[in-house]
C-alpha cells in the first residue's frame, strides 16, 4: 500500500585502501491479498494478515590492494546485517549476519618471463577464493580464475572459469508467519521454513573475445559460456505427501507439514549462452550499440530445453553529447516470449496454470542537462520509460477483480523529471 526507502554510503579511499559503508531502510505496509483456499472443499483455509514490516541492512566493505614483484595482490573482507521487524512473524524481530572474505592475484606472465630474460606474448592470470559464512545457511567457497591474452595489438582473448553462489532467502530458510483463521479451523500460523536448503550454485567455463578497431571507432566483444546449474531452490506443492488434519466433519491439509515446503532440485541445470556486442562512434560526440544474447537451458531430470527461460535478448541505443552540457540517449530492448507454470487464482493450493508469457520490447529516451563546476555537480532532465506504451510482462500472473494482481501486466509509460547532485 505505501512504504518509503532510505539510502546512504560512503567511501574512503587512500592510496590503494578503500572503505565502503552503507546503511539501507525498507518500511511498508503490505498487503498480500494471500488466501489459502482448498477447492476440494471450496473452503479458505486462512488468510495472511496485512501488516507492517521494516528492513534494515547495513553493509561494511574493506578492500586493498598491493603491488608485489609482477603481481598486484588484493584482500578484503565484506560485513553484512540482515534485521527483520513485522507483526506477521512469529518472531517478529529477527537478524542474519554474513561474512565473507576473498584474495586476488593478478599478475603479468609476459614481464614475468621477460624479467627472467625470455620472450612471451602480452598474457595475464587471475586467480581468486571467496569465502563466505552466513549465520542461517550453510557457508560456501567461491574460486574463480582467468587467462587474457593478447595476440595482437587491440585484440585480446579470454578463458575463464569462476564458480557462484546463491544462498537462500530469509523468505526460503525462516518464514514463520501469523494467520487470520476465518473459518476457525486452527490454522493460526504458517511454517515455510526450509533450514536445512543448500545454496544454489553456478560452475561457468567462458571464452571472450574484445577487438577494436578504426583508430577504435568500432569495437566488438563476443562472449561465449557454459554453465552448470545445481541445488536450484523452488516451492514444492505436494498434496500425494501431505498430511492431513480432521476438523469436525471436514478432513484438510495440514500447512505445517512435508509436501508444503521449499526443496532444492534434484538433477539441476546445464546451459549456454552467447553474448555478442557491437559499439560504433561515429563521431566524438555519439556512440550507437547493439546487443544480441541467446541462452538455452538445459533440464538434466527430463533431457529437454527449458521453456520457462526467454531465449533471446536484444538491445540498441545511441548517445549523443550537445553542446552547453546538453545529452540525450534511446534504448530498445527486446525479450522473446517463454512459458511458465503458475498457482491458479485459488492461491497456493490451486492447480497449477501454464501460462505463455509473450515476447515484448519497449522503447526507453533520455533529456538531460549538467552544469558543472567544481566540486559540484548539478543535473536536471526528462526520462521516459515505455515511449510508445507497449503492453508487456515481466512475470506471470491472474488478475481478479477487486484483488492484487501478482506479477501480472505492467502498463503504461512513465515520464520522470529528475534533478541529481554531486558534490
Amino acid at each position: 500500500h505505501s512504504g518509503w526507502n532510505f539510502f546512504a554510503t560512503s567511501d574512503l579511499k587512500y592510496d590503494d585502501l578503500l572503505v565502503r559503508v552503507a546503511y539501507d531502510i525498507w518500511s511498508f505496509d503490505i498487503d498480500f491479498g494471500m488466501k489459502l483456499y482448498f477447492p476440494e472443499l471450496d473452503l479458505v483455509l486462512a488468510e495472511v494478515p496485512r501488516t507492517d514490516a521494516r528492513l534494515d541492512k547495513f553493509v561494511f566493505n574493506p578492500q586493498h590492494s598491493i603491488e608485489i614483484f609482477h603481481n598486484r595482490f588484493t584482500y578484503g573482507a565484506e560485513y553484512v546485517l540482515n534485521y527483520y521487524k513485522s507483526d506477521l512473524l512469529v518472531d517478529p524481530s529477527q537478524s542474519e549476519h554474513r561474512l565473507g572474505v576473498y584474495v586476488q592475484d593478478e599478475f603479468d606472465l609476459q614481464a614475468l618471463i621477460e624479467s627472467a630474460g625470455g620472450s612471451f606474448p602480452p598474457m595475464t592470470v587471475t586467480a581468486g577464493l571467496r569465502f563466505d559464512y552466513n549465520s542461517i545457511t550453510e557457508h560456501a567457497f567461491s574460486p574463480r580464475a582467468a587467462l587474457v591474452y593478447v595476440p595482437i595489438q587491440n585484440h585480446s582473448l579470454r578463458l575463464g572459469y569462476a564458480r557462484a553462489f546463491l544462498k537462500p532467502t530469509f523468505f526460503e530458510t525462516s518464514l514463520i508467519i501469523n494467520l487470520d483463521d476465518p473459518n476457525n479451523l486452527g490454522f493460526e500460523s504458517l511454517s515455510m521454513a526450509s533450514p536445512d536448503l543448500k545454496n544454489e550454485t553456478i560452475d561457468s567455463l567462458e571464452f571472450g573475445y574484445s577487438g577494436n578497431f578504426l583508430d577504435n571507432r568500432l569495437v566488438l566483444k563476443l562472449d561465449l559460456a557454459y554453465n552448470w546449474y545445481r541445488n536450484k531452490i523452488w516451492f514444492n506443492y505436494d498434496p500425494d505427501a501431505m498430511n492431513y488434519r480432521t476438523v469436525g466433519p471436514l478432513s484438510v491439509p495440514d500447512l505445517n507439514g512435508p509436501g508444503f515446503n521449499f526443496i532444492n532440485h534434484e538433477s539441476g541445470f546445464d546451459g549456454h549462452n552467447v553474448e555478442l556486442q557491437i559499439i560504433v562512434r561515429p563521431t566524438d560526440r555519439s556512440r550507437l550499440f547493439v546487443n544480441v544474447g541467446y541462452r538455452q537451458i538445459f533440464d538434466m531430470g527430463t533431457k529437454e530445453f527449458a521453456s520457462d527461460e526467454s531465449v533471446w535478448h536484444l538491445a540498441a541505443g545511441g548517445d549523443l553529447n550537445l553542446a552547453k552540457g546538453w545529452t540525450a540517449s534511446v534504448r530498445a530492448f527486446y525479450t522473446s516470449s517463454y512459458i511458465i507454470s503458475i498457482r491458479g487464482p485459488g492461491g497456493a493450493l490451486d492447480d497449477q496454470v501454464t501460462q505463455t508469457i509473450p515476447d515484448w520490447w519497449f522503447l526507453n529516451a533520455r533529456v538531460a542537462w549538467s552544469l558543472s563546476k567544481q566540486p559540484y555537480e548539478l543535473t536536471v532532465g526528462l526520462e521516459a520509460f515505455n515511449l510508445l506504451n507497449f503492453r508487456f510482462r515481466e512475470f506471470g500472473g491472474i488478475s481478479q477483480p477487486n484483488e492484487p494482481d501478482f506479477g501480472g501486466e505492467m502498463l503504461g509509460r512513465r515520464i520522470t523529471l529528475f534533478l541529481h547532485g554531486e558534490m
